[in-house]
């Protein structure tokens, strides 16, 4: 019975020594990978070849473009893009053949010329009337009135307050036999002045012209007597000039009344006029002594002194 309880000792002894170097062994095989892994950096560069030298390539850098005309003329169009300035612009583009393909194809308006699809290329300004202005002087001087009257129209309407643009529209429409379109390009308030023309200053400039002409013809100066009204003036009433007398208030035919009766004023006189006439023509008042334009108003004939040239 003893010798099974030593045996059992020993073998129990046995197991817990192998268990324990078991579990030592598992220790050290798990510590020896890290402990001979080498840094990440230093596999990289284990695993990285060595760069190679390269071939030098020969590289000439291109030279510069170098052209007097080219660059007057770059300087010479951003200076004329700059001013606005129509008309110079026109001069430096093609009449025919100028194209502008964008990025939706052909933007080329068929029915404008070159230089109008080149301004709109450009971004030219529609809207600077000075520039629309200048752009119909030089289609004046180009002998092209359509192309003078269409810019001086738009120019009119950019510049209504400008006289000068606004009179030399008028003339271009006029002349082009655009009536209609010279009243278009005229300014609003120019409507007023065409009314106060019509309504009150052509009426009076035309009653003044007609009540001078009678006054001043039937008046006899420079050689009457004093305080005769017989010699101061005659009664202008033939028939041709009516057309005075309507805007004057037949002021030829009874004003000789004014000077035997002062104080009657015209639409008394006009009414009584038949009467008056009669008096007159019985005094040796004249009527329609047509002579005295030729006598410069006087009353008697300088070639015959004394006499007289019609009664």
């Amino acid at each position: 019975m003893q010798s099974y309880r030593q045996l059992g000792s020993v073998a129990w002894a046995l197991g817990t020594a192998l268990a324990i170097f078991g579990v030592v062994a598992a220790g050290a095989q798990s510590q020896a990978p890290a402990a001979q892994q080498p840094p990440a950096g230093q596999s990289q560069q284990l695993q990285l070849a060595a760069p190679k030298s390269y071939e030098p390539i020969p590289v000439k850098p291109a030279e510069p473009y170098k052209d007097a005309s080219f660059d007057a003329f770059r300087k010479q169009f951003a200076d004329v893009v700059k001013r606005k300035d129509r008309a110079a612009l026109q001069r430096l583009v093609v009449t025919q053949g100028f194209f502008w393909e964008g990025e939706s194809g052909d933007k080329i308006n068929k029915r404008k010329s070159s230089f109008e699809n080149f301004a709109a290329a450009v971004a030219l300004d529609d809207k600077f009337g000075r520039a629309r202005a200048k752009l119909g002087e030089a289609y004046a001087a180009s002998n092209n009135p359509e192309g003078a009257y269409r810019e001086y129209q738009r120019a009119a309407d950019l510049l209504p307050d400008d006289i000068e643009v606004q009179k030399r529209a008028a003339t271009l429409l006029f002349m082009a036999g655009q009536f209609g379109n010279a009243d278009a390009a005229a300014p609003g308030w120019l409507a007023g002045v065409d009314f106060l023309v019509v309504a009150w200053i052509a009426p009076n400039v035309l009653r003044t012209f007609c009540l001078h002409f009678i006054s001043s013809n039937m008046h006899y100066y420079g050689d009457i007597e004093d305080d005769n009204p017989l010699q101061q003036c005659q009664v202008l009433n033939v028939w041709w000039l009516l057309p005075l007398q309507l805007f004057c208030c037949n002021f030829g035919s009874t004003h000789a009344i004014h000077h035997f009766v002062v104080k009657e004023p015209f639409y008394i006189r006009q009414w009584t006029a038949a009467a008056g006439h009669r008096a007159l023509r019985a005094v040796g008042v004249r009527f329609n002594d047509m002579g005295t334009f030729a006598r410069a108003n006087r009353y008697h004939d300088v070639s015959a002194p004394g006499t007289l040239s019609a009664a």
